[in-house]
């Protein structure tokens, strides 16, 4: 009989039984076998789990070969051999752990009465442990097990014991309204689980006067109300008003007000609620009108999921040609989510012998084009499959733009052929709802290639119909046309900058008039993308038209519609070039709380610390200069040795400028902060990193340092350039000063610099 395995020899036997699974699992063996396969193995060898993590491993290893008593066993003897052995601090959470593993198991079962107790059981260990860090997680969890097994009194009493741990925090004494809402909730959820939809009612209407009659110390906003209407959608939709009031009032009252932007977006958010709980009381004309509100995309979208439930709710009210019509907009487009709606809709409505609307074959060409639906081939070669699907839609509805746009694109991405391609492009550009930004890219790269670049470039600017399809053809102007392009192509930077600059600038125009109006194109909604355009558009204005302050007017609408740094470091930039010293230090300093809060992976103080520095000194802010430093070094502290290595010199630069006009002010602080640095400063061996430690010392009376620093400096190598020859004569300027000082014996400050 083979020995019994425990401690190191037993963690080695389980690394073996889950990679061979794994291993399984990845050849794609049948479950049935692979399960089969890890009962042999287990029963094979005698094991025995001697901490909580090898009790996890080995019961769950038992339960995924179907053997739940082996897993019970686990648990259950080992389990409780090594709680005996566990300090006192450990236990709580390791009895908690091995309850919560029981429930798990039996819920795999027919357990009957035991899954009750090992409930039961593990209500009065967390209801005995209190508060604690792990408190709530631990009843949230056992909410779920206890909703997965239909205890709806077990999960009640789980939301009143989250509710009251939440109460008894003093920190939380703003977020009572808050609380008290989640716990009628977490009620109302229930009952409807169970089902009582009276119950269910009630305690949704205690959950929306929580948050209506919130005192004025409570925080509560317009995101409490939206999560909260995402509940009320399911469990009480006629209620759905009350939460729309609710979530329009606390905009209203914010301190700061919303920006157009962030408006819309709450506002089409609300519309989806709407439309959602139109058709959760089967009330479909309605939930259809407000979807029109609601169907444009999102910053925080994960895919376009509410565009397929339009899709449903079109078919089902018996509007077929609206239907046809998104289902080919969500394919062309390729949107996430929707576009597999669409295929399968294309394919059942394709079926049906009366419906010839030729929108529906013009979506199969399309999905025929893409990898991620190409199934809709069913087995056919994808190019005979478009042809015979442009045909069908061409004999339904001879010469129609869609039909020429899409020929287009197949003749460009099979053939490559731009000259045939170019004047069906041009002719479907006259229609609005095809001038997608994908559209408009291949019309421009067809003028390109059948034209040459500079003839293009003077042909009819092509409009599009929505915002974003303008951001996403001015980004791809400045990135990625050059390259669809010959190599050699010659490239007009400055033309095509003009002409990319000019979508954006419609795309600006079209953006805000969505969020005027609420009247725009799907992609007008999403906030971030207007954040991303106001931040191109302004570095156009600020290189090269030099215009400052229509630049810090975009930087500032886009953080109010979606704050990144690049915003903050462009205003810090504006003002700089336009020598706002108030304003860039201002700005300076939100860059790096931003950048401190939310991280950016370009961000280096060294482009900007010892500009602020001198700023300052302008100012005559010298104090301040102390705080910059200390910024420095902490950004410093935070890079590991290769980042170090690689920004050295740029930390080295920025921190001798800094102090030189510390110095000024505060010699001997910045004596103090300069000495550490000098043995690394003189092996970097840089004329003109040198040159500035000496102007460092000099202002802080050092002269015959501050001279060996200068000679130094005139021995380092140099490149000839005029920088070079520029720092080699301040060099010999400062030697002059220093020597004058020395010899008159005269203070330092009273000779200037």
């Amino acid at each position: 009989m083979n020995p019994l395995l425990s401690g190191h020899q037993l963690d080695a036997y389980l690394d073996e039984a889950e990679h061979a699974e794994q291993r399984q699992k990845e050849a794609e063996v049948a479950d049935d076998l692979r399960q089969s396969a890890l009962l042999a193995l287990l029963h094979r060898q005698p094991c025995k789990a001697d901490t909580v993590l090898a009790v996890r491993r080995l019961h769950r290893l038992w339960l995924r070969a179907g053997d739940a008593d082996a897993a019970l066993r686990v648990l259950s003897d080992d389990g409780a051999q090594v709680t005996t052995t566990l300090p006192a601090d450990e236990l709580p959470r390791a009895r908690v752990s091995l309850s919560f593993w029981r429930i798990e198991v039996l819920q795999t079962a027919t357990a009957g009465a035991a899954l009750g107790e090992a409930m039961a059981h593990t209500e009065q260990l967390l209801t005995e442990q209190g508060a604690s860090d792990t408190a709530d997680d631990a009843w949230a969890h056992l909410a779920r097990l206890a909703q997965r097994s239909d205890d709806h009194n077990a999960v009640r009493r789980c939301a009143a014991a989250r509710h009251k741990l939440r109460v008894g925090q003093a920190d939380r004494a703003r977020y009572r309204a808050w609380d008290d809402s989640m716990l009628a909730l977490r009620m109302a959820e229930s009952y409807a689980a169970e089902p009582n939809p009276e119950h269910a009612r009630l305690s949704m209407r205690v959950a929306i006067n929580a948050l209506a009659g919130a005192a004025p110390d409570q925080d509560v906003d317009h995101e409490d109300w939206l999560k909260l209407g995402q509940s009320v959608v399911a469990v009480a939709p006629d209620l759905m008003g009350t939460v729309v009031n609710g979530a329009r009032a606390c905009v209203v009252k914010l301190a700061k007000p919303l920006s157009p932007a962030r408006w819309r977006d709450v506002e089409v958010r609300l519309a989806r609620l709407e439309a959602l709980a139109y058709q959760r009381q089967g009330q479909l004309d309605q939930a259809l009108a407000k979807a029109v509100q609601g169907r444009f995309s999102l910053q925080h979208d994960e895919d376009d999921g509410f565009s397929a439930l339009v899709l449903a709710w079109l078919v089902q009210a018996g509007r077929t040609e609206q239907a046809a019509r998104l289902a080919f907009e969500c394919v062309l487009n390729e949107r996430p989510g929707s576009k597999f709606a669409a295929c399968e809709l294309a394919t059942a409505r394709m079926a049906d012998a009366t419906d010839l609307d030729f929108h529906w074959p013009l979506v199969l060409a399309c999905a025929a084009s893409a990898d991620q639906t190409q199934w809709v081939c069913q087995g056919e070669e994808p190019s005979a499959f478009v042809q015979r699907q442009l045909a069908l839609a061409e004999s339904r509805s001879p010469r129609h733009p869609a039909i020429r746009l899409v020929s287009a694109l197949q003749v460009m991405d099979a053939h490559q052929d731009y000259a045939q391609a170019l004047p069906l492009l041009e002719a479907a550009m006259q229609w609005p709802d095809l001038t997608g930004s994908d559209a408009i890219e291949r019309l421009w790269r067809c003028r390109m290639q059948v034209y040459g670049v500079a003839k293009a470039l003077d042909m009819p600017f092509v409009d599009s119909a929505s915002a974003g399809w303008c951001y996403n053809v001015a980004a791809h102007l400045g990135q990625h046309m050059r390259q669809s392009l010959p190599e050699g192509t010659a490239w007009p930077d400055a033309r095509v900058d003009q002409l990319a600059a000019r979508y954006y600038e419609r795309g600006l125009a079209k953006y805000e008039a969505f969020f005027a109006t609420g009247q725009g194109f799907f992609k007008d909604g999403d906030i971030h993308g207007y954040s991303m355009l106001c931040n191109n558009l302004a570095i156009h204005y600020r290189q090269p038209l030099e215009d400052y302050d229509q630049a810090i007017a975009l930087h500032h609408r886009g953080i109010g519609a979606s704050p990144f740094a690049e915003h903050y470091s462009g205003l810090r930039q504006c003002y700089q070039s336009a020598g706002n010293d108030v304003e860039f230090v201002r700005a300076a300093d939100r860059l790096w709380h931003f950048v401190s809060d939310h991280g950016f992976s370009r961000h280096s103080p060294c482009d900007y610390v010892d500009d602020a520095a001198q700023a300052l000194g302008r100012l005559d802010r010298y104090p301040e200069i102390s705080i910059w430093l200390q910024r420095l070094d902490e950004w410093w502290q935070t890079l590991d040795e290769d980042e170090q290595a690689e920004s050295e010199h740029a930390y080295l630069d920025s921190l001798v400028i800094t102090l030189v006009t510390l110095a000024d002010s505060q010699p001997e602080d910045a004596l103090a902060r300069l000495q550490p640095a000098l043995p690394r400063l003189g092996e970097v061996g840089v004329q003109g990193l040198s040159r500035v430690v000496a102007l460092v010392l000099e202002r802080a009376g050092q002269c015959q340092a501050a001279v060996d620093w200068y000679q130094s400096s005139l021995t380092l190598k140099q490149r000839d350039g005029e920088h070079d020859r520029m720092q080699h004569d301040e060099a010999k300027k400062g030697i002059k000063r220093c020597q004058q000082a020395l010899r008159s014996g005269r203070p330092w400050w009273r000779f200037g610099t």
